[in-house]
């Protein structure tokens, strides 16, 4: 093996280190990596070091992604080389997903899964669905999200990935909940908490086990799930939210101890900037836990959710909080909170019918190429036996 060749690799395995938290270290290697690769006049390298540099762009830098990931599909086009235009995008595919263009970005990541069909890449088509799966939750279609992840329990079959067996699963269980089907929701729940590697991530999906218990009413199974979290987690946002579901579940049992772990809930999301978002969801219930004893201040818990919820485009908090001051108020104030909610809900369901008809539309038609090729494969092995 040549020396340059040594130096690039060695540039890219160093730009893959999980120890650089902020991307500097990693796209200052991949740079190198590219260089001395460019220089060599090496296209496999070149094309290895630039999907680096996308990937990492990606995931660090997104504002400057976008362009570097075009220039990197245009690339692999001028190659001819299937991985990575499909590599290409996807990450472009994973880019318009976090600015909301779930459409465009659905499509990107079907077309990358379809030229990796029957490649060996199992644990690329495996990431591309699970991506899939995050647009589609946003639409509310849990049926489609339920299919994308047993497709990828599918594939991990033949490399039995546990990392993609826990996403999968945990996945499986969020639709579950949503569609109320608690006692399956807890099945895949306990799959993807047994075998995941990561502590964080248990506590996270164990939240998720004890909420379905408060659901079903199962208090008893609930209330040591959510203490055993409070007291492992060392994650704000975690142990934040076992607080706010203890809270909850103390609330359904109609058990006046469910504002104590409602307010340190709320008191860890309001001194973390990162809880923002969460924080919306304590005032919510605090709303809720106020609405007989205290009306006034359920009404200001209410409102503060949904002016946060407003300025941080947050659509459903905005029609829960709504709900809410709707029920909470009188006179004008009703069929003004109503109209505002009756115009928010059918704007969005417009919205969130078309993609999911969009992406209906993209799925038959990946099968259906499947499915031809299929076909063509069986008629050829035919002409020639």
């Amino acid at each position: 093996m040549a020396p340059v060749v040594r130096q690039i690799q060695k540039h890219i395995a160093n730009s893959a280190t999980d120890a650089d938290s902020s991307g500097t270290y990693r796209i200052a290697e991949i740079n190198k990596a590219l260089e001395l690769a460019v220089a060599a006049k090496i296209d496999s390298l070149q094309l290895k070091a630039i999907a680096g540099k996308s990937e990492t762009l990606n995931w660090y830098f997104t504002d400057q992604s976008e362009s570097y990931t075009k220039d990197f599909l245009q690339f692999s086009e001028l190659k001819k080389d299937t991985f990575y235009i499909a590599m290409a995008k996807r990450d472009l595919g994973r880019y318009y997903a976090t600015k909301g263009k779930d459409t465009l970005a659905y499509g990107l990541l079907n077309n990358a899964k379809q030229l990796l069909d029957n490649r060996g890449k199992e644990d690329q088509e495996m990431y591309i669905l699970l991506l899939q799966s995050d647009i589609v939750e946003r639409s509310n279609d849990y049926g489609m999200v339920a299919d994308l992840n047993v497709d990828v329990l599918k594939l991990n079959k033949k490399n039995n990935n546990r990392y993609y067996y826990a996403s999968a699963n945990n996945n499986l269980g969020i639709a579950d909940k949503s569609m109320h089907n608690y006692r399956k929701a807890i099945e895949n729940f306990e799959k993807a908490a047994d075998s995941t590697d990561e502590p964080e991530d248990r506590w996270i999906i164990k939240n998720n086990i004890g909420l379905s218990y408060t659901y079903l009413g199962d208090y008893a199974k609930a209330r040591p799930i959510f203490e055993s979290v409070i007291q492992k987690t060392t994650v704000d946002a975690t142990k934040a939210r076992a607080y706010d579901n203890l809270g909850f579940m103390y609330y359904k049992a109609g058990d006046a101890k469910s504002l104590e772990y409602y307010k340190k809930g709320y008191e860890i999301r309001s001194n973390n900037p990162m809880l923002a978002s969460d924080r919306i969801v304590s005032e919510l219930h605090l709303s809720d836990y106020y609405k007989n004893s205290n009306p006034t201040l359920a009404v200001q818990y209410a409102t503060t959710a949904y002016d946060r919820a407003t300025k941080m485009r947050r659509i459903d908090d905005r029609l829960e909080a709504l709900k809410r001051l709707t029920a909470l108020s009188s006179g004008v104030a009703v069929k003004s909170y109503s109209l505002k909610f009756q115009g928010l809900n059918d704007s969005i369901s417009r919205v969130r019918h078309s993609k999911k008809n969009t992406f209906a539309q993209i799925k038959y038609e990946y099968k259906d190429t499947q499915e031809e090729n299929l076909r063509r494969k069986a008629s050829e092995a035919q002409k020639t036996a």
